[in-house]
């Protein structure tokens, strides 16, 4: 039985949780804030670390995996793709009552469709079918 397999209910992932691992494994950046980032999907737990970090908690145990295959396989993606993707910068390992690994990325800057609307839909669908077709390369 693995440590997630306890039940980690989403509201249990904090900042105060994110600041107690953030200090106790990168404690460079330990001073920096951290906030909760509204619009985070559905697989983790996502807040920002500064302005120019997020970090990432798997929000199951079934997203665990998603961390190793990130950090080996979004470097390798990057610079094949026409528009930015996250950059892992760090793992973080379980602790303060975590269970899991969890990372840290670079903080793509921009606002989600979803709040700000799409007003050139042709625009979102060209820079998509670009986006998806390099993907599938």
């Amino acid at each position: 039985m693995s440590d997630y397999d306890r039940t980690v209910r989403r509201s249990d992932i904090t900042v105060d949780v994110v600041a107690c691992l953030v200090a106790s494994q990168f404690p460079r950046w330990s001073e920096l804030e951290i906030r909760h980032v509204e619009l985070d999907g559905w697989d983790n737990a996502t807040f920002r670390l500064g302005d120019e970090m997020s970090v990432r908690l798997p929000s199951h145990k079934a997203y665990v995996p998603q961390i190793d295959k990130e950090h080996s396989w979004l470097p390798v993606l990057a610079p094949q793709l026409p528009l930015p993707i996250p950059e892992p910068i760090a793992k973080g390992a379980p602790g303060c009552g975590f269970p899991a690994p969890w990372s840290i990325y670079r903080w793509l800057a921009g606002e989600p469709a979803a709040v700000t609307g799409v007003t050139d839909h042709e625009r979102l669908a060209e820079d998509l079918g670009k986006f998806l077709t390099a993907l599938q390369r």
